[in-house]
């Protein structure tokens, strides 16, 4: 399913809203792969940023060839920034985030909860007869596994919190899956349920000033995943998954592999 299902949707529909090429499309997750696996451990780019700039570059190309209307891509190679052309270089830099951003997240979610459904044949059946419920299935995966655990921040002024000082300039853990765990705010939190009441108060899209700008996007994409589900018969894991970090806090499924069953 991650292969035929989470994959190619999140590539595809990151492609229809910015304007990747088909092309494109095919390329992507390899290269985020290949960054991601060289980016931690060695300070050599030429490791895994050649091939991803070329790709970028064929994609300004051709956006300024193409149509202003055409894209969010062709509008944004003729943008300015205080009335300079913006760059090839920031270009670059803006189209890769979404790129990586735009996929990776949504594709591991919609595995993970592919995941847990194929564990569950009751929440499976009660989707199907509750589909109000299918936007609490999104969240609450989100809740339960937050698809990138952490992010560092930067202060930019002296705080203190719960009495201890954090000064201006100091690097800061957020622990995201462990505030999306915290008892006081979710009740017995390492289980996934569809009762909860309060699942979309998770952090996994951010907060304030760094809320994800694709939120809504990819809450959809979750939602069509379980409605097209839903008009299937039930499904159960056939093996195991494997699972790995890649950039130490994306856990990524390498196939979830599931089989119809016909008396569902």
């Amino acid at each position: 399913m991650t292969a035929e299902v989470a994959k190619p949707l999140a590539i595809g529909v990151l492609a229809m809203a910015i304007g990747l090429s088909v092309a494109s499309q095919h390329k992507v997750r390899d290269l985020t792969a290949n960054m991601w696996q060289h980016l931690s451990k060695e300070a050599d780019s030429s490791k895994f940023w050649p091939p991803f700039q070329a790709l970028l570059a064929d994609e300004v190309a051709a956006a300024r060839a193409a149509d202003p209307e055409d894209s969010y891509l062709s509008q944004l190679v003729r943008s300015e920034i205080d009335g300079k052309p913006i760059s090839d270089e920031k270009l670059h830099a803006m189209i890769v985030s979404y790129c990586i951003a735009g996929h990776e997240t949504t594709m591991n979610t919609i595995s993970r909860m592919l995941w847990h459904l194929g564990h569950h044949p009751e929440l499976q059946l009660r989707l199907k007869a509750e589909p109000d419920l299918m936007s609490v299935a999104a969240d609450e995966t989100m809740r339960r596994w937050c698809p990138t655990d952490r992010f560092t921040r930067v202060t930019m002024r002296d705080v203190k919190i719960e009495g201890t000082a954090i000064p201006r300039g100091s690097r800061v853990l957020l622990l995201i899956d462990a505030a999306n765990r915290d008892p006081e705010k979710f009740p017995d939190p390492d289980t996934f349920s569809l009762d909860r009441g309060n699942s979309h108060q998770h952090l996994s899209f951010g907060h304030g000033i760094h809320a994800c700008m694709g939120a809504n996007l990819a809450k959809l994409e979750l939602r069509t995943v379980l409605s097209e589900l839903a008009r299937h018969p039930g499904y159960h894991l056939t093996a195991e998954p494997r699972r790995h970090f890649e950039n130490g806090r994306h856990i990524v499924f390498e196939k979830v592999e599931i089989e119809f069953d016909k008396s569902r």
